[in-house]
């Protein structure tokens, strides 16, 4: 015999209810906690990464960057979808916080990051200079502490001139592989760790590329 009491439909209804904030909660927590898939938009990165890469960013490694405004914060960010309240957030400062890494920045690490006190979207680079390092790039070549530095994977030199540059504690110089057709450090200066999101640290497949499913980046 089948029941079709509106008590056992209503238990069923919350079951499932259940479930999907479990499911919910659970994909939240991976997002803020541990990491997610991001999209890459430019070839600032060639050849390492290209347009349409999705790359790994992982929050873990360096510990989950706490979000300083309502904008940043999943849900919440939604709220910002009214003018009003939007403006208000653009003033909101909840401080830089972050969870434990296990891990800090190092040289040649790929990174996901904002530009301080700027709403675009993430950008992603390679780390060249360390806090304190004195920075010189002359003809394309990059030195570090007046000693050219040897650099992971390959690179699409360019033949400017830069420095000599030394960077502020807790900040990092960070260029793309396409030196050609990137920007970063040399334009709009150095990125404080507080606005590191995360390191990239895999990218799937592309079609464009002749390679494995998922590939750990270098």
């Amino acid at each position: 015999m089948i029941s079709n009491s509106p008590k056992k439909r209503t238990s069923n209804f919350q079951r499932t209810v259940k479930w999907i904030g479990i499911l919910f909660g659970g994909l939240l927590f991976l997002k803020v906690f541990i990491g997610e898939w991001v999209y890459i938009s430019s070839d600032s990165m060639l050849p390492t990464l290209r347009t349409g890469n999705l790359v790994w960013n992982s929050n873990l490694t360096y510990g989950a960057l706490m979000p300083q405004r309502m904008k940043e914060t999943p849900i919440l960010n939604l709220l910002c979808l009214v003018p009003t309240i939007a403006q208000k957030d653009k003033q909101r400062n909840w401080g830089n916080h972050r969870m434990w890494g296990y891990s800090s920045p190092q040289r040649m690490d790929v990174i996901i990051f904002k530009w301080a006190n700027d709403d675009s979207p993430l950008y992603i680079k390679r780390i060249i200079g360390m806090p304190k390092d004195t920075v010189l790039i002359a003809n394309g070549k990059v030195y570090i502490n007046h000693e050219p530095i040897e650099e992971k994977g390959k690179r699409i030199t360019s033949y400017d001139n830069y420095g000599p540059f030394i960077i502020d504690d807790n900040c990092y110089f960070v260029m793309g592989d396409f030196r050609l057709n990137s920007l970063d450090s040399r334009h709009k200066g150095v990125v404080p760790f507080h606005c590191i999101a995360g390191k990239a640290t895999y990218k799937l497949w592309n079609f464009k590329e002749n390679s494995s499913l998922c590939t750990a980046i270098e």
